[in-house]
């Protein structure tokens, strides 16, 4: 007993902890997803079932802003995995996610622990040919998924009964035109009467100010309206630091409903830094309009600084002679130009920066 003492308590004391009641739980480990696309929309998730909990568990996906009810999805047990994969889907009919970011977590059911769900992969090629996605009662409910800037699952939401989804914007010289296609509530109330386009302000010290548009029939209708650069530039406070939200607004009254206009179908969860808009100067002024997609995708028109460009000419880069025995000598540098970037919307620019719509997050 001497020799097998030191031996056998160890063994006996991790029996008896592992038959207790209150013993602790096995330490989760950290899920990985690979999701796509499904035809109609909803999110099919693919788990490594090795990173599962042994006992029963669901999939959790959380409102960011506590925007709506958590919703949860059982998962199939461990054994019943494919080639090492749990399949589990989100179907858009059973969970309409309201209008937030939703993040992902594999919950075990037994004491309620979760762990985020890291992204390998996310397929959204669908969202490119698929219809746009309204309900029973025209609301527009997009759903993208997309991996976090640190490396986890979500979904970008939004629920609208109305929507103006901006399909160009097309900068001309003394002004911008926009078109946008109407869906739900936009499409219903477009041709009423004393509909219009309305820039709201952000800052009490600007005024808002409306436009005129042209409504165009077809399968889904559309409306074209032009913002003369002039106009934001006149109402502008001083300082160059108006920003106007841009709003379809559905009758006379200045309480009337009011329809977002913006950029919400297709595969991509944020538009502001992909989807630019090159600025325009007010002729030789240093006051520059931009028309830009705000964090939730909403289109924006502001003022802001815009200096003019230096007119020192560049001197060329000195010729220098090769020396003796060297294959040949250095080339002559060439001088750059000050002319403005090309009217076009793309992607590869910087996005203009707003105290507004300041990063909150991935």
């Amino acid at each position: 007993m001497r020799v097998a003492g030191p031996v056998l308590r160890p063994a006996v004391r991790a029996w008896r902890r592992r038959r207790h009641p209150n013993r602790p739980a096995a330490k989760l480990r950290r899920p990985v997803a690979r999701t796509r696309v499904a035809a109609d929309g909803s999110l099919h998730i693919r788990l490594l079932a090795k990173r599962l909990p042994k006992t029963p568990a669901a999939l959790v996906v959380r409102a960011r802003r506590a925007g709506g009810a958590p919703h949860r999805i059982a998962l199939p047990p461990r054994a019943e995995a494919v080639d090492g994969w749990i399949d589990v889907r989100i179907e858009r009919s059973a969970h309409p996610l309201a209008e937030d970011r939703w993040d992902t977590y594999v919950e075990r059911i037994s004491d309620g622990k979760r762990k985020r769900v890291q992204s390998e992969l996310v397929e959204t090629a669908r969202l490119l040919s698929m219809p746009a996605p309204l309900d029973s009662d025209g609301v527009l409910t997009p759903w993208v998924p997309y991996t976090t800037l640190d490396g986890y699952l979500a979904v970008r939401a939004w629920r609208r009964p109305g929507h103006a989804e901006v399909t160009s914007v097309e900068l001309g010289q003394e002004s911008c035109t926009v078109r946008a296609d109407l869906y739900g509530r936009a499409a219903q109330v477009a041709d009423g009467d004393g509909s219009t386009v309305v820039a709201v302000s952000r800052a009490a010290s600007e005024p808002d100010f409306e436009v005129p548009y042209e409504l165009v029939s077809g399968l889904v209708p559309s409306l074209v309206f032009e913002l003369p650069y002039e106009l934001p530039a006149a109402l502008d406070s001083g300082g160059l630091k108006g920003v106007w939200d841009l709003w379809l607004r559905t009758g006379t009254e200045d309480d009337a409903p009011r329809v977002r206009f913006g950029r919400l179908l297709g595969d991509l969860a944020d538009r502001k830094k992909t989807d630019l808009v090159p600025r325009v100067r007010l002729g030789e002024t240093e006051t520059g309009v931009w028309f830009y997609f705000s964090l939730v995708n909403d289109l924006v028109v502001a003022l802001q600084p815009l200096p003019l460009p230096s007119e020192t000419p560049l001197e060329p880069a000195p010729v220098q002679a090769a020396a003796p025995g060297t294959a040949g000598a250095q080339g002559e540098g060439s001088g750059g130009g000050g002319a403005e970037a090309p009217v076009r919307s793309g992607r590869g620019q910087s996005a203009p920066s707003s105290s507004a719509d300041a990063p909150a997050g991935g």
